[in-house]
């Protein structure tokens, strides 16, 4: 992208909105893992609550037997 900003092709406005681009999408990407990461996270603790809850039924289950 540089090459084509110093051999004429772009114009220092053009390749300063793509540069503003790049930053964005790079800052997006970064925003998204982090809040991706957050629901991994809560639905994986979620999970074992709900292992633990169906363990105790079973559990209570096998004594009302």
């Amino acid at each position: 992208m540089v090459n084509l900003y110093y051999k004429g092709y772009l114009s220092e406005k053009e390749f300063m909105q793509i540069r503003e681009c790049g930053y964005l999408l790079v800052a997006g990407i970064i925003f998204i893992t982090i809040a991706s990461y957050n629901e991994w996270s809560k639905q994986r603790e979620s999970e074992g609550k709900l292992i633990s809850k169906m363990k105790q039924l079973v559990k209570r289950l096998k004594e009302w037997n």
